[in-house]
């Protein structure tokens, strides 16, 4: 089994306060962390040797796999964010001189960037703006907004996660209850000054918030027929994870497999060679072209199960349509199934 993502990835925010006080003084420089952060305490320590000691609102980042994600929606809990596999930390922060100041941190060696609020990025567009840092930078601004939803209570954790196709959330735990508010950004003058921008918020409880955005196993339906899977279809918020060779075999293609690693495949009077191990899908006769690559700017996933190549529903779009099959993919996450309909 193989899994990976290709493609610019988005900032996986996360904000610490009431466990990790922000301090930003105006002559704020990078230093030298000696301590690597991957607990609460170190992180505390990289922020203080870091940027001093005149408080001012400021938001601690991680950027987390899409695995730890989906298990911190289960699991909601400091630690599931802390100590991911390959979790990546940045402090964004208000400077004196009005921009937006984030440090990134990487073992024990800190860079320190500037520039102009709207340009660092939660997401796939939603940008860190100073009114966010008020905001969610702010447990008195964000108790207030959880008691106009009659959410009474002290803050014990606040944080604000953002992963691709699902928006940016800040997660408040209250007591031993978990809220999520989403986060999303509207921009003013047609979308084009993204220095003029808004926040919209929306409260969920942990519910309301899984149901909605969490991950759910369903079914997978081609021109109107259920179809037989030999692994679970995963359904997420906008997309689903499906499995390539199953989808062509019921578009009308053929697949006849050499070994568990190669097949050719036969679809629309043409044959294409998959190849599991470098993950791709080559017309017979050319070396490369490969079908299966990033959408530009965007982000590659898949596995290897059994002798069958998932891939996200996005990909598999694009592949058919170049393999010359126009089909349509829609995923209804009330019924959990997946209906994929071709024109032909």
């Amino acid at each position: 089994m193989k899994k990976a993502f290709y493609g610019l990835f988005s900032i996986i925010g996360v904000l610490l306060f009431g466990v990790v006080g922000c301090r930003v003084p105006p002559d704020a420089n990078p230093v030298e962390s000696t301590t690597e952060p991957k607990s609460i305490e170190s992180i505390r320590t990289a922020i203080e040797s870091t940027i001093g000691s005149k408080t001012m609102n400021c938001f601690v980042s991680f950027d987390v796999k899409k695995d730890i994600f989906y298990a911190f929606m289960e699991n909601p809990s400091m630690d599931v964010l802390l100590h991911g596999e390959g979790t990546s930390i940045g402090i964004f922060s208000n400077s004196s001189n009005g921009t937006i100041q984030f440090e990134g941190i990487s073992g024990s060696e800190i860079n320190s960037v500037e520039a102009p609020a709207g340009v660092f990025r939660l997401g796939d567009s939603t940008p860190v703006h100073e009114s966010l840092l008020d905001f969610a930078g702010d447990n008195a601004e964000v108790a207030k907004y959880l008691i106009q939803h009659d959410v009474m209570g002290g803050i014990e954790n606040l944080a604000v996660i953002s992963l691709p196709s699902i928006p940016v959330v800040i997660w408040v735990q209250v007591g031993q209850e978990n809220y999520f508010i989403t986060l999303d950004d509207q921009y003013y003058e047609d979308c084009i000054d993204i220095h003029k921008t808004t926040y919209v918020y929306r409260l969920y409880t942990q519910e309301e918030y899984v149901n909605k955005f969490g991950m759910k196993t369903g079914s997978l339906f081609v021109n109107g027929k259920e179809v037989t899977v030999k692994n679970p279809i995963k359904i997420y918020f906008d997309y689903a994870e499906l499995p390539l060779t199953t989808v062509l075999e019921n578009l009308g293609g053929n697949v006849k497999w050499q070994n568990d690693n190669i097949a050719t495949i036969s679809f629309k009077g043409k044959k294409y060679k998959l190849d599991m191990e470098k993950i791709s899908v080559i017309k017979v006769g050319r070396k490369l072209d490969n079908l299966i690559m990033p959408i530009t700017g965007g982000y590659r996933f898949y596995e290897t199960v059994d002798r069958e190549l998932i891939l996200d529903s996005n990909m598999i779009q694009q592949v058919l349509k170049q393999m010359g099959a126009e089909i349509s993919i829609a995923i209804d996450r009330s019924q959990f199934v997946v209906l994929i309909n071709s024109s032909e």
